[in-house]
Formats: C-alpha cells, structure tokens, sequence
C-alpha cells in the first residue's frame, strides 16, 4: 500500500508539473501572439507615417506646381507690359516723326 501511494503522489506531481508547463507553454505562446500584433500594429503607424509623408509631399508639390505657374503668369505679364511700353515708345517715336515731317513741312511752306 505504501508503494502505491508514493506511485499515486508521484504521479500527481507529475499531472501538476505537465499541467504548469502547459499554461506556461499557453503563457508564452500569448506573449508571443501580442507581440506578433504589437509588431503589425507599429507596421500600420508606419505605413500611415510613410501615407502622411506622401501626401505632404504631394501637397508641397502641388504648392510649387502653383507657385511656378504663378511666376509664369507674372513673367508673361511682365513681357507684356513689356511689349506695351515697346508699343508705345515705338507709337511715341511714329508721333515725333509725324511731327518734325509736319513741322518741315510748315516750314517750308
């Protein structure tokens, strides 16, 4: 009888050591599938980092696109402002030339 009861504890004991592996085993095995969603939870804020990183520099292209089509606008403002003053210098000069003919000509008459 006493060898079946030291049997039966170990036995017992046995139960009980497999029982503690297998909730650590179940333990780690948690730790191991928090950190797998942690892992892929930090992937997604880097890939939303990356997204708003493309979009602001999406942004800034568009702002330069903007700005550079502004500054061609001017330029071609500037040119024709500059064309106008050329016009009427030229227009000017026709008028003095007009002018001095016609003053010629009352002079001599």
């Amino acid at each position: 009888a006493v060898v079946s009861t030291q049997s039966t504890g170990k036995t017992m004991m046995a139960a009980v050591l497999v029982t503690k592996i297998m909730v650590t085993v179940a333990l780690v095995t948690k730790i191991i599938g928090t950190v797998a969603l942690a892992t892929k939870i930090l992937g997604t804020v880097v890939l939303v980092t990356n997204a708003t990183r493309t979009v602001a520099l999406a942004t800034n292209i568009i702002r330069t696109v903007v700005l550079v089509t502004k500054i061609r606008g001017t330029v071609g403002l500037v040119t024709n402002v500059t064309r106008t003053v050329v016009l009427v210098t030229k227009i000017r000069g026709t008028v003095g030339l007009v002018t001095n003919v016609t003053r010629t000509v009352v002079l001599v008459t």
